[in-house]
């Protein structure tokens, strides 16, 4: 079988010289141009798909729609899809010699076979080549792509000039059912899961190839088939070897072919029937042509197909099989397109936001322009936070809580003393909290229940020993100065304490920024001396020394609580902001200084990225890049129809 299909359609006219044949032409060529830039991989590319049990007569009748002799014999049948491309004519042959025979097989990778995952960009690459029609079988049992590890792969069978109309199929391997090998076990859930997997993707039509020598309901691909295509709307089937029937057992095969609404297993897109050569005929190597002619012989000179061919001659041969399959991959491909643009163009979207979401890639030869750009931007960053005039207001916002946080640490430190007894209870004064005790005597500072624990008040008598212990020349009822300024240290010694929490605090959130990339006025409180008269000379002096330590407390404690954070923003937070970007060059200095190997490593390794976000925008990339070309395609063939 060297020669090619020479066809006619319905009518006597050669099949390639009609106005179809163009239309497809253009069509399947539309559908080649997408899977070969791995469109299939995104979107469901329309496509005819070939399945069947073992020993149905699928390869036969493969073999005589693209005049190509496929593997047969046990052992070396194809365990992978096998995407057969027909071309009306050579890409090399002139337009004098447009009928120059040649095929090219390929092996197309769509998964790592590593692990399995699918690869970013689809693979093509050439495994031979012949313009020996009687060389391809060799060729094509030579691929690797016949081991069963390499089944995630696909076989492309390109002809070219061996057909009288273009057409695309997808070949699958037969279902096992069962075997007796051990090494073939595998394969009986292997050709399955295949026929599965393609079977389910939309704008797929799926040719049906049952054999009349079993029973139908005994034949797997017809229970996966309705599986996949419940309303058997995309089903196109094909009968094969009614030569073997029984006499008196057509019947229910020639109702199938007939169709109606009684008819059994019926598909919408109807069952056709072949006759394949015998094993005799394929040893002796009958040309397609006497092939063809005596499958015409068989079906006018045996019933019931002889009568039967008369109102339905359209579903007798491979020749009206090859028409049936082109028209309905035509159509399908007409209906597809405005689909395949709109989800192409869904997907460029989808693609573009997830590429867009992941962290700028940085190409080796900008390694250091990047670093530069990277460390000012940083810098920037900082400043503006520094200053509230970035858009995340968190870090000021946090700086201003210490401080805020800072001020009431140091109003804490307020002086409280004990200054009389009250019916019986003491009575403290504090800067900071009003109450009047006596109306005669306002403005003085209670707190009974929440002082009493204070370790550090100080009462009439503690201030009386101190005023002695420092008494010098001091002019009469002058209170000696040393003696106010060991009042007011015994309170003040604590804003240290308070100062360095802040500073420590704000340390903490400062790297915490870097990794990511005050307080009401108090109530004025006075003090007056508790009833001049009622009082000795030394308790108006405690008294007095008392009121003058609360007095400069009020003012000296709002100083330093404005001042200290002053202080912080100025000679801290704005100098280190200032100087960061230098401090960050001088760190990464030997790195970005250096042009040799070693500064090189030490880049790639300072902007080494998470392996799996390499991957992922790897794959992205990649993907975008085919959505593109897909788009591509797809618009220019819209526009020049």
């Amino acid at each position: 079988m060297a020669t090619a299909l020479h066809t006619t359609d319905p009518n006597g006219s050669p099949l390639s010289k009609s106005v179809f044949a163009a239309s497809s032409k253009q069509l399947v060529q539309l559908c080649n141009d997408l899977r070969q830039i791995g469109a299939q991989c995104h979107m469901a590319v329309p496509t005819l798909v070939v399945c069947g049990d073992q020993s149905a007569g699928k390869s036969s009748v493969v073999q005589r729609l693209c005049g190509i002799n496929m593997p047969r014999s046990d052992g070396t049948c194809t365990r992978c899809p096998t995407e057969v491309r027909l071309v009306t004519a050579s890409p090399t042959a002139s337009a004098e010699h447009t009928s120059a025979w040649s095929c090219t097989v390929k092996i197309r990778r769509e998964f790592n076979d590593k692990d399995g995952e699918k690869l970013g960009k689809v693979e093509e690459s050439v495994f031979s080549q012949t313009s020996e029609q009687s060389k391809v079988e060799a060729l094509i049992k030579a691929s690797p792509n016949l081991h069963p590890s390499n089944s995630t792969h696909v076989l492309l069978v390109h002809a070219y000039a061996g057909a009288p109309v273009d057409l695309t199929l997808i070949d699958l391997p037969g279902i096992i059912r069962s075997t007796d090998q051990e090494g073939d076990k595998g394969y009986v859930a292997l050709t399955r899961s295949l026929t599965e997997h393609y079977m389910a993707k939309d704008n797929c039509i799926i040719v049906l190839v049952v054999s009349c020598k079993t029973d139908i309901e005994n034949q797997e691909v017809y229970a996966l088939a309705k599986e996949a295509d419940p309303q058997l709307s995309r089903t196109l089937g094909v009968l094969t070897k009614p030569d073997t029937i029984e006499v008196g057992c057509a019947d229910i095969w020639s109702k199938m072919v007939q169709g109606g609404l009684e008819a059994p297993f019926p598909l919408a897109l109807g069952w056709l029937v072949v006759r394949n050569p015998t094993k005799k005929e394929m040893d002796d190597q009958v040309s397609v042509d006497v092939a063809t002619e005596r499958e015409q012989e068989f079906f006018a000179g045996h019933q019931p197909w002889a009568e039967l061919r008369q109102g339905h001659k359209a579903k007798f041969g491979i020749m009206q099989l090859m028409t049936a399959m082109s028209k309905e991959l035509v159509r399908l491909i007409k209906d597809a397109i405005p689909g395949l643009l709109e989800t192409v163009t869904e997907q460029r979207n989808q693609t573009s936001q997830g590429l867009k979401s992941l962290p700028e890639a940085v190409p080796a030869d900008q390694q250091k322009v990047w670093v530069n750009r990277a460390l000012r931007t940083l810098a920037e960053q900082l400043q503006k936070k520094a200053e509230a005039t970035h858009k995340d207001k968190l870090f000021y916002s946090t700086v201003r809580g210490l401080f805020e946080t800072f001020a009431e640490k140091v109003v804490a430190t307020r002086p409280v003393f004990k200054i009389a007894d009250h019916d019986g209870a003491p009575v403290y004064a504090k800067y900071g909290n009003v109450a009047h005790v006596d109306p005669l005597d306002s403005l003085l500072t209670t707190c009974v229940a929440d002082l009493a624990g204070e370790a550090s008040v100080l009462d009439i008598a503690k201030v009386q020993a101190i005023l002695a212990n420092e008494m010098g020349n001091e002019l009469p009822g002058g209170v000696p100065y040393l003696a106010v300024v060991r009042v007011i240290s015994a309170f003040q010694d604590r804003w240290t304490e308070a100062t360095d929490t802040c500073l420590q605090d704000l340390y903490t959130n400062v790297q915490a920024s870097l990794r990511s990339a005050g307080i009401n006025d108090a109530t004025t409180a006075q003090i007056s001396l508790l009833g001049k008269g009622r009082q000795s000379k030394h308790e108006e002096t405690a008294l007095e020394t008392m009121a003058t330590a609360m007095a400069y407390f009020k003012v000296s404690s709002t100083r330093f609580k404005d001042m200290v954070p002053m202080t912080v923003m100025q000679h801290l937070l704005e100098a280190f902001c200032g100087g960061v970007e230098e401090h960050l060059v001088v760190a990464v200095g030997s790195s970005r200084n250096s042009d040799g190997a070693d500064g090189h490593r030490a880049l790639a390794q300072l902007l080494q990225e998470d392996p799996a976000t390499v991957k992922e925008r790897e794959a992205l990339t990649s993907q975008l890049a085919s959505l593109k070309s897909s788009y591509d395609v797809l618009r220019r063939f819209k526009k020049s129809h």
